[in-house]
């Protein structure tokens, strides 16, 4: 069996984040964007993500860090064909779109899945 804890200690020891700050490196003008680490590194098959690279700080930084990596390791620019439209799911397994729709709701294991409504308009694909 292994355990491990951390403290704020332990993220200024591994991460020089002082007093445990949770968001990645700071955020000051010598280490914001193509100064921080990008997903690739000099080890094979080795990548990074989170809030701490070039995509920024934050949840929103280690959301879009994901996309970044993923892209980096697939080889793609997903943010690209994400803004573009393209959906990563199986749309057979997708909701039918409908006024009614609740994203919360549907969200929830538990409930009962509610149709989507598109924000502009459009029938379903």
């Amino acid at each position: 069996m292994w355990r491990e804890a951390s403290t704020p200690l332990t993220q200024e020891r591994f991460t020089r984040s002082t007093g445990g700050a949770c968001y990645g490196l700071e955020l000051a003008t010598d280490q914001i964007g193509p100064r921080r680490p990008g997903a690739r590194t000099e080890l094979p098959g080795l990548f990074l993500t989170g809030a701490s690279t070039v995509w920024g700080p934050g949840v929103s930084g280690a959301v879009t860090g994901g996309v970044g990596t993923a892209g980096a390791v697939l080889g793609r620019d997903l943010m690209a064909e994400a803004r573009a439209g393209r959906v990563f799911a199986d749309r057979a397994r997708l909701s039918e779109i409908a006024p009614d729709w609740d994203p919360l709701a549907a969200s929830r294991p538990s409930s009962p899945t509610r149709p989507r409504r598109p924000a502009d308009g459009r029938p379903a694909h």
